[in-house]
């Protein structure tokens, strides 16, 4: 806690006011906290004239004894990233000492000492810290913390606490507090000892904090008239208004300030914390965790959180980015915290060492999905989630987060689609050669290109005697649909009609193209649909003709329809019919047909116009149309249910009140 004062002397009486400024909280991160949530955590603030060392320098400080008290050449070290067995807290580096070397393949029996440089305590000291063995199935290591008022020779110390790691400290850190208050007000070293152990791996520590300290006590002393207060000095100082001797009591050392008129505001713990969204106040709480649910989705958020004490705030914490997901998109969270029972195992070489999910190296919660050591064989294993409906055209996200038990065995590894269980069509991403013992979080975007039925998971495939693997935190989301790309569209008039040219240069979950036609640009109608390709990348070309028009203006859209019923339409184009200036015979439509087709005709002008059937030997088997038309273009379907198949030829005969006459013929077939 910060304190600013402001002194004022009034004729030998001290009046002291104070403004307290709390410190930040530290450490804000944010996570998933649930659909459509961002979940916030952070730590308490640091009080910077307390005592904290995370080894960050990568090294015990020099301050530090370091002491090898069975003598047997191994004792504390710092390790991080990129070491192999990076298990840290806040940073990149931890201290750790084994009880099993590796290098031999033999059990140590520990008995080091890591030892603080001397410490003067306050009133209320605690000594705090996060404490845990890396490979959770060999972590039940023993420690004490001790501590010497006198010198650093561990003969000199008192056991203070000791425990073997509880569960909950195998492959992850649990936060520890020691209540130093027997040794209030005294200076003391304090030993983080490792013994009581053998034959299991490591235990580590990271983030030790001394709370409570006599020193660097929190004034920051700003004076009116220095010269009047020689007593006090600016900065951080150990000096009090009034020194308190040790022998003195609490009850006398108060009655000697309340004598001497001092308004004297004590630091206290901090009330709450205010949380922030992108600057605005979102919510208060006493807790070191909040769940935002109030965002939108979709979008990244920036978060600060401060601390209240009293009436007063402090300034922002780190800035810390969270994405809430849509529930909709989210089609499954795996964090392995029971048995997903859409998961399926196939162990492929049944060596009976496979996918389990089990409280081995866990992200965050107590378990974690993970293969072991293989002995003399090759992991050969799927671990699969499912089966879920792909929609093809739709983009999906995979995302999990991985890392394996030794820096020494590499693992590998690889993600897949399934068609059916232990069955592989696709492969999304290749994670070989992996050494990093911290987890690593990745994720691969896919899409597939039929809809149907599928698994997704991983394939474990690491050579024979190797270590573990290890996945936690597994989501799958589905993304937007990749659009049709329509680079072209337009309409021309021609002695047809209307001709509808359009093309694509790509098209995921393309159903096809409704054909909307409007006399006025208001109000369209749909004359037609033409099948599209499906999936593609390639470029493809459509066309229609719309012969049903008479002279005019037309307006036309495409309607773009995918599989799953969603669509978008083109933009509009326009085009100007005008009466044919030729008579025309168009091919009929379907040909071959069954038993129904359509045929187009064209007249320049006012006519009288048959068209008749006739077999391969000149014979009428019909008589399709005699009737007078207006200019224009026309069309008449015809039924041949009563015929049989074969080759037809029909024959236009047009008889224009201009005098000009038109005759053609064409072929067409009917198949049964």
């Amino acid at each position: 806690m910060r304190r600013l004062f402001s002194i004022l002397v009034i004729v030998g009486l001290i009046a002291i006011t104070t403004q307290a400024q709390p410190y930040p909280p530290t450490n804000l991160q944010a996570t998933y906290g649930g659909i459509g949530e961002v979940g916030l955590s952070w730590s308490a603030p640091l009080d910077p004239s307390g005592f904290n060392e995370g080894f960050e320098s990568g090294a015990i400080p020099g301050t530090w004894q370091n002491i090898d008290n069975d003598s047997d050449g191994h004792t504390w070290f710092v390790l991080g990233a990129p070491d192999a067995w990076d298990f840290v807290t806040g940073g990149d580096y931890a201290v750790v000492s084994f009880s099993y070397d590796n290098a031999t393949f033999s059990a140590l029996t520990p008995d080091n000492w890591l030892i603080t440089p001397q410490l003067s305590l306050g009133d209320n000291p605690d000594f705090t810290y996060n404490v845990g063995g890396s490979d959770a199935d060999w972590a039940q290591e023993h420690y004490k913390v001790m501590v010497s008022t006198t010198d650093a020779s561990p003969a000199s110390f008192t056991e203070v606490f000791s425990e073997t790691l509880p569960e909950a400290a195998w492959g992850a850190f649990v936060g520890r507090s020691v209540d130093l208050s027997t040794y209030a007000n005294q200076s003391v070293y304090i030993a983080v000892v490792h013994n009581g152990s053998t034959d299991q791996f490591n235990i580590t520590f990271d983030d030790f904090a001394v709370t409570g300290l006599a020193t660097g006590s929190d004034w920051v002393v700003s004076f009116d008239d220095p010269k009047d207060l020689q007593g006090f000095r600016a900065g951080r100082t150990t000096l009090h208004p009034l020194k308190r001797v040790e022998s003195e009591s609490s009850d006398s050392y108060k009655q000697r300030v309340d004598k001497y008129s001092f308004d004297v505001s004590v630091a206290k713990a901090v009330d709450s914390y205010n949380v922030y969204r992108n600057g605005s106040l979102i919510g208060n709480t006493a807790d070191m965790s909040f769940v935002d649910d109030g965002m939108s989705y979709g979008v990244e958020h920036t978060y600060t959180v401060t601390s209240v004490e009293g009436s007063s705030e402090s300034d922002p914490s780190n800035e810390a980015t969270g994405l809430a997901y849509d529930p909709a998109a989210i089609l499954g969270i795996w964090d392995f915290e029971t048995a997903p029972t859409d998961l399926t195992v196939v162990d492929v070489n049944n060596d009976g060492v496979t996918w389990n999910v089990s409280a081995s190296y866990p992200l965050s919660g107590s378990n974690s999905l993970n293969i072991s050591y293989n002995g003399s064989a090759p992991k050969d294993d799927h671990a699969m989630f499912g089966p879920f409906t792909f929609n093809a055209g739709t983009t999906y996200n995979f995302a999990y987060n991985y890392r394996v038990a030794s820096g020494i065995y590499p693992e590998d590894f690889s993600v897949h689609v399934y068609d059916s269980e232990g069955n592989p069509i696709a492969m999304l991403s290749d994670h070989a050669g992996n050494t990093n013992t911290a987890y690593e979080a990745a994720d691969d975007d896919f899409t597939v290109t039929a809809t149907g039925t599928y698994y997704i998971g991983f394939y474990a495939y690491s050579a024979a005697d190797m270590w573990r693997i290890a996945i936690d935190d597994v989501m799958l989301t589905a993304g937007e649909v990749i659009p049709v790309e329509l680079t072209s569209f337009a309409a021309t008039s021609n002695a047809e009609g209307v001709l509808l040219d359009w093309a694509t240069a790509t098209e995921v979950n393309n159903s096809g193209f409704e054909i909307e036609r409007s006399a006025d640009n208001k109000t369209f109608q749909r004359i037609a649909f033409v099948e599209g390709k499906g999936t593609t990348s390639e470029k493809a070309e459509y066309s229609y003709v719309d012969g049903n028009v008479d002279n005019g203006t037309y307006f036309y859209r495409l309607k773009q329809v995918d599989f799953d019923g969603s669509f978008e339409y083109s933009n509009v184009v326009e085009v100007e019919v005008i009466t044919p200036t030729e008579f025309a015979l168009e091919q009929n439509y379907p040909n071959p047909f069954n038993p129904s087709t359509t045929i187009k005709f064209a007249v320049p002008t006012q006519a009288n116009v048959t068209i008749k059937l006739y077999n391969t030997l000149g014979q009428q088997v019909a008589q399709i149309l005699n009737a007078a038309f207006d200019a224009g273009r026309h069309s008449v379907e015809f039924n041949a249910s009563n015929l049989t198949s074969g080759v037809y030829l029909y024959t236009v005969e047009a008889n224009g009140i201009d005098g000009n006459n038109f005759v053609a013929t064409k072929k067409m077939m009917l198949l049964k």
